[in-house]
């Protein structure tokens, strides 16, 4: 069980008064109870949508603050921190970068971090010429799937191929 489940359980316990592992039935839909107090209702925090706030603001910081010490060690264990956006998860990775990469999206066009940030193509040394949206709405790997696999470039950044 997650440690955002095992906070919302604990907070319904305390709110229905229910406590070692006996459920009282709720009075009111859990989602209604984590509306703002400006709505009339509780306004207690839904643990699961804070959670992925807090990690959409660690992966924005990861590409604004790349030369941090802290950004750095994530770029040695993990490579470049722009691949992020596109490798996937392994057992071998600590469990906040995979909640990391996941909750943002991890290569899926619904990625709701994704779609709401512009990239400025630069120097082309930080955006993937397959892998990440650059031209219109999809990966060029996904739109041209039949050069992408002749690609002998797969991996390689704007700069380097175009």
């Amino acid at each position: 069980m997650g440690v955002a489940r095992k906070i919302t359980r604990l907070q319904r316990e305390f709110l229905w008064g229910g406590n070692d592992g006996v459920k009282k039935i709720a009075s009111v839909k859990w989602d209604v109870v984590c509306r703002s107090r400006e709505q009339g209702e509780l306004g207690i925090k839904n643990i699961k949508l804070f959670n992925i706030a807090l990690l959409g603001k660690w992966r924005w910081r990861l590409l604004r603050e790349e030369r941090l010490l802290w950004s750095l060690v994530l770029k040695s264990k993990y490579g470049e921190l722009v691949k992020m956006l596109v490798r996937k998860v392994s057992n071998l990775d600590s469990i906040w970068w995979r909640d990391l990469v996941e909750t943002c999206g991890e290569r899926r066009e619904e990625s709701w971090f994704d779609n709401n940030i512009t990239w400025k193509l630069g120097d082309g040394k930080r955006l993937n010429f397959w892998h990440n949206i650059w031209v219109g709405n999809q990966t060029l790997a996904s739109k041209f799937n039949r050069l992408f696999l002749n690609s002998m470039q797969k991996e390689g950044f704007i700069g380097d191929v175009g």
